[in-house]
């Protein structure tokens, strides 16, 4: 019998294309307190083939809990479905949800009838109290960070305060199978690692400034780099991805924990997500440090070409600074991943074609810069962003299931149109191509497992990077390629 039941869902189009699955590191840190003196098995519908019958089975055995990591999006999905399995194995037993969704719309989550328990932000302290109260009988009402439901009312408990990250234990990973969970990265073995969680700046469309209030928090330099060698050593890695939002907005953290790589030598490469701004805080020598601890990729957040759109989202950014900054960093190793948005409402013809020259001059001045696809905009829960969209005539979803449709690639697959009341049809159908033909502009091979896909992808590259940056969507015939083949989703 297992106390406590953790299940990971399916992320869609993004698990077929994938090699392997990438680590279950939110149901990880969630469960590294109270796995130290509870049973817990963690299930994961990537990766166990017969999932539902196996989280059957854990169900009649009794279990205190089941708990779920949701995203807003076709995340949901999957957790909706292991929920249904554990309310129709038995309805008494508590399912809990926490992640980013639940954080965002606790109370829309748990009015749904298959979610008992939402968890509102850090989940390691609360989810132990949580089981506490449930073994004890002790009331609901008093543990921090939850909203629950009884009956037909909805109870919302005072937020538990943030965590500090040096007091949280390791994540267990004794409850996954690792050699599942190892992906390569640069020919190197690889997992994902978190060492610090939140962002300082305001991005209307994230999810961060209503999970975290703008804050960030890091494990100390030593800590990090405790955590880090501890996972090299232990499943023999040669690259780390560390999943979190922002990596440079502590300097001083940073530099010690790069120059912490090099003296323990450390060989491996490792990516990281920046900000522009912060990142070009940043001296020559200490971004030569950066390079040298083994920084191999970096993912930047620009969105937009238009600085009146940066300033609308909130971004902190010059849209001027770019390129500059582009240039500044294209004597160094590492590769630069820039990030772009699109469909914001009012967003003009003019302003697009921003975006796309912009797009165009990064690739063009530093031969390692790559771009994501050219992603809609989503709306999330709460976000601040939502309240413009709404201000535009967007109804948002009154429900887990519409809020299941509220990723890039399903509202692509909707049409935007459907999905955006400021996108007219015409509008949609350039957008979805714009996105389509992203896919192709830079060489993406790294993310890409289907050798079929890479010669394909090979052979359309030249046409499709041609008109993307001439602004040339007539390209039916290649859009039907790629969706067929689900490679966009993995562009994403």
């Amino acid at each position: 019998m297992s106390d406590i039941v953790l299940v990971q869902p399916h992320i869609a189009m993004l698990d077929e294309l994938l090699d392997r699955s990438t680590l279950p590191i939110s149901l990880l840190a969630a469960a590294s307190v109270v796995a130290q003196d509870h049973q817990v098995v963690l299930f994961d519908q990537r990766t166990t083939r017969d999932w539902e019958g196996e989280l059957r089975a854990a169900v009649r055995s009794g279990p205190t809990c089941v708990g779920i990591t949701a995203m807003t999006g076709v995340q949901i999905t999957g957790a909706l479905a292991a929920s249904a399995v554990v309310k129709e194995e038995d309805p008494e037993i508590p399912v809990v949800w926490g992640g980013p969704h639940p954080t965002l719309d606790p109370e829309g989550t748990v009015s749904h009838p298959l979610v008992d328990v939402a968890v509102v932000g850090d989940g390691e302290y609360t989810l132990e109290d949580l089981v506490n109260a449930l073994e004890t009988g002790r009331p609901l009402s008093s543990v921090k960070g939850i909203v629950y439901a009884e009956g037909d009312a909805v109870h919302v408990n005072p937020r538990r305060p943030h965590t500090d990250l040096d007091d949280i234990p390791d994540p267990p990973f004794h409850l996954v199978d690792i050699e599942k969970y190892i992906i390569r990265r640069r020919n190197r073995r690889c997992i994902s690692l978190c060492t610090s969680r939140g962002c300082p700046y305001q991005c209307t469309y994230c999810f961060s400034p209503v999970e975290c209030n703008g804050r960030w928090r890091g494990m100390s330099a030593p800590r990090a780099l405790d955590l880090v060698t501890s996972a090299v050593e232990r499943f023999n890695l040669g690259f780390v991805w560390f999943a979190e939002q922002n990596a440079f907005v502590d300097r001083r953290r940073m530099l010690d924990i790069c120059q912490g790589f090099v003296d323990r030598g450390l060989d491996i490469l490792w990516e990281a997500e920046a900000h522009v701004t912060g990142m070009s805080r940043f001296t020559d020598d200490e971004l030569a440090l950066v390079a040298r601890a083994g920084m191999a990729d970096v993912v930047i957040g620009v969105e937009t070409g238009s600085q009146r759109i940066a300033d609308s989202i909130r971004k902190g950014l010059r849209i001027d600074t770019v390129v500059p900054f582009n240039r500044r960093i294209a004597r160094y190793s590492f590769h630069p991943r820039y990030c772009f948005m699109t469909a914001f409402p009012g967003e003009t013809e003019e302003e697009l074609a921003d975006t796309v020259r912009l797009m165009h001059t990064l690739l063009d001045e530093n031969p390692r810069a790559s771009t994501t696809a050219l992603n809609p905009v989503i709306p999330y829960p709460n976000s601040t962003y939502l309240a413009e969209a709404k201000r535009h005539g967007l109804v948002p979803p009154d429900s887990l299931e519409g809020w299941a449709r509220y990723d890039a690639y399903a509202v692509l697959q909707d049409g935007l149109d459907h999905s955006f009341p400021w996108v007219t049809p015409e509008r949609a159908a350039l957008l979805r191509r714009l996105y389509m033909l992203s896919s192709f502009t830079d060489d993406k091979l790294d993310f890409i497992g289907d050798p079929v896909i890479r010669i394909l992808y090979r052979l359309y590259r030249p046409i499709a990077r041609k008109r993307f940056f001439n602004l040339n969507t007539d390209l039916m015939g290649a859009e039907e390629m790629a969706y067929r083949l689900g490679y966009d989703a993995k562009c994403s």
